[in-house]
């Protein structure tokens, strides 16, 4: 058995022409297709007399361990503008782009592969866990599919994974960083399925029925006090929630290298803040303290940078 997908931008559906379309390497790839039946029934019988479908709905997931370079075209649908650095690309929100998936597999004789067209992210979910590899998980809805001969690319894109390894993370702005167990962030981009699957539909029209959410979850280590105290109290040196409720507000810059030590990605969320807070004790375990985030910041201000290869 072997299996592919292959990641290329559109000209057609806003998300800019592509020169190549690159083989990626994926941990697991789901598709679902929905042909949304509608049973219509006689009332004499209650036996169904005729079926017909409704808006066709294709749609999955993409999980993976990050190698930015080769996502790039899934980061920069989800994002919406890149802009080239040199050194560098910087990944900021504006409207959501879209990119072509091509899903190949062979299994016993019998090959084929899934072109995927008009393809937009919905949303991706990170996650940062102390000495690991960033594991990333992109939700996309189709536009419509086809099947054609199977056809693997000649060799993958070869790029180590970025790892969360001698990383950082600098909360509140400052110079500090602070020792973190695993961070979660989610890019939701508020995509209407229901718009996207009718056809007749614009890119800016399926982000209007709610803004874009950039949200998630820090758990710091046993000895780090300040940025929980902040969560709770809305200051570090607060030792009562004022009547006020004031929310303690962060500023996450998250460091990724690869396996060499390079820089390979780092995110920047400027102003966000915090929501709940919470403490576990259990025995002789460690003590997880656990903060929810909400990035409020414009469009411009957070922003992903992925590093070229050095």
């Amino acid at each position: 058995m072997s299996d592919y997908v292959k990641i290329g931008a559109e000209s057609t559906y806003g998300g800019g022409a592509a020169s190549t379309t690159t083989g990626c390497i994926v941990t697991t790839v789901t598709e679902d297709v929905d042909r949304s039946v509608m049973v219509e029934e006689t009332i004499d019988t209650s036996l169904p007399r005729a079926a017909i479908a409704g808006a066709l709905k294709v749609n999955g997931t993409i999980e993976c361990n990050l190698r930015p370079r080769q996502f790039l075209e899934l980061l920069t649908a989800v994002m919406g503008t890149l802009t080239d650095n040199t050194t560098y690309n910087t990944l900021t929100l504006s409207e959501p782009g879209s990119v072509e998936l091509q899903v190949g597999e062979s299994i016993s004789g019998t090959s084929f592969e899934r072109d995927y067209v008009g393809v937009g992210i919905s949303s991706v979910d990170m996650t940062f866990e102390a000495k690991e590899f960033v594991k990333a998980t992109f939700n996309w809805i189709a536009q419509n599919y086809s099947d054609t001969t199977y056809a693997a690319p000649s060799s993958y894109t070869s790029e180590n994974p970025v790892v969360f390894y001698n990383a950082s993370v600098a909360i509140a702005g400052g110079s500090t960083t602070y020792n973190i167990k695993s961070l979660d962030m989610t890019i939701d981009r508020k995509l209407d399925e229901d718009q996207f699957t009718l056809g007749a539909f614009t890119l800016r029209r399926l982000a209007v029925t709610g803004n874009t959410e950039v949200s998630g979850t820090i758990t710091f280590t046993e000895d780090e006090f300040a940025e929980f105290k902040r969560a709770i109290y809305g200051t570090t040196s607060g030792t009562s929630v004022p009547t006020t409720n004031d929310l303690g507000s962060a500023s996450l810059v998250i460091t990724c290298l690869d396996l060499a030590g390079n820089n390979a990605m780092t995110i920047t969320a400027p102003i966000a803040v915090y929501t709940t807070a919470s403490k576990n004790s259990s025995g002789n375990a460690d003590v997880e303290k656990t903060v929810d985030y909400q990035v409020i910041t414009g469009s411009t201000d957070f922003k992903i940078d992925v590093y070229n290869a050095v």
